[in-house]
């Protein structure tokens, strides 16, 4: 009988042993969820400051299109007022957002990279303007990477320890269609 007492103890023993260290183990996992879950958080608002950057983008070429269309400009007016308009923008989110969004031009492989500056864009874009003569143009904004197609127009978004880069892809297009004047 003494030796089934200090076998059940010794059992008991290793049990509670047991049942502190999976209370342990438990605690370090939630300690990893919440981190994990964090983030997540921090990935998922850079990847919403991103699109919002991409919308941005792209609504300012629409507009200056547009504008530059009623305005009665060329092409090459159309092209300039983009660039410049686009230069602004990322300005004001670069200030609005203190520094956690950078706009550069990338030199692929993506290792390389300058300030953006308005002959970068300037080299990196085209504009095609098909005029119908009958008051319908066609008006299309691209990206072409500059002549040798090796750099491209982006951001790097930074919060914390989460990263995240904005690229506006070479072969990117927006097109508008303007009625009225001719371009």
């Amino acid at each position: 009988m003494n030796n089934r007492g200090i076998f059940s103890f010794l059992l008991f023993l290793i049990l509670v042993q047991a049942g502190f260290v999976l209370e342990k183990a438990n605690l370090e996992s939630e300690e990893e969820m919440r981190g994990t879950l964090a983030m997540l958080e921090k990935a998922e608002e850079i990847n919403f400051i991103r699109q919002e950057i991409e919308l941005d983008f792209d609504y300012a070429i629409a507009r200056t299109i547009q504008a530059g269309t009623i305005a009665g400009l060329d092409g090459l007016e159309i092209k300039n007022k983009i660039g410049l308009n686009t230069i602004k923008l990322f300005r004001q989110l670069e200030t609005g957002n203190k520094g956690k969004i950078r706009f550069f031009i990338f030199e692929k492989p993506f290792s390389a990279k300058k300030e953006i500056s308005f002959e970068g864009l300037y080299n990196n874009t085209r504009i095609i303007v098909i005029d119908s003569g009958k008051g319908v143009a066609l008006i299309q904004f691209y990206a072409t990477g500059n002549i040798e197609k090796n750099e491209n127009i982006g951001a790097e978004i930074s919060y914390s320890d989460a990263k995240q880069k904005f690229i506006v892809p070479i072969g990117y297009s927006h097109t508008e269609v303007a009625v009225g004047k001719s371009a």
